[in-house]
């Protein structure tokens, strides 16, 4: 999904106010250390991220709806998701509010950066039997769109948006 949002982008030539920065980090189940490492070791300076959007398990159970954590961590996530819901149909719903150490927008959020995480709620994950034929890849084209709309959203906002909380 990340690869394909990223190549959609480029191929269509968007221009937008701000940069999107692309990151997969690794080893996020062995205490989040690639997304704590790029925290603490920034490509850009830190005050220059106004936001990170966290996608995982996006093929898992179509049946159940896409949901999002950490929305608390700004008012702005609300207008966001609402756009990007209006744009593509995609039924996503609040699930825990507040900011869990659970996955890799943790860092981003504790470093004062608001992040979110897409994902399928209470899908099953890092066994044996995941392979690849289990993957719905329609679902996982369908939360592309959606992460595309918000990321798009958010580039074409203005530099410094007031409703950012920036204490850092």
């Amino acid at each position: 999904a990340i690869l394909e949002i990223a190549r959609a982008i480029k191929s269509q030539k968007v221009t937008t106010k701000r940069s999107i920065l692309f990151i997969a980090f690794g080893a996020e189940e062995h205490g989040m250390a690639g997304s704590i490492y790029y925290v603490g070791h920034p490509v850009f300076p830190l005050v220059k991220h106004v936001a990170m959007v966290n996608v995982e398990k996006l093929g898992h159970l179509p049946d159940r709806p896409f949901s999002i954590n950490s929305s608390a961590s700004s008012p702005i996530w609300k207008e966001v998701l609402e756009t990007a819901q209006k744009q593509t149909k995609t039924r996503v719903t609040p699930n825990v509010p507040f900011n869990l150490p659970d996955s890799d927008h943790y860092p981003f959020n504790a470093s004062r950066i608001p992040a979110i995480m897409l994902y399928v709620s209470a899908s099953p994950a890092h066994f044996a039997s995941d392979t690849a034929d289990k993957i719905d890849f329609a679902r996982v084209t369908e939360a592309a769109r959606f992460v595309m709309s918000m990321l798009l959203d958010l580039a074409a906002r203005r530099v410094d948006p007031p409703c950012w909380p920036r204490e850092l």
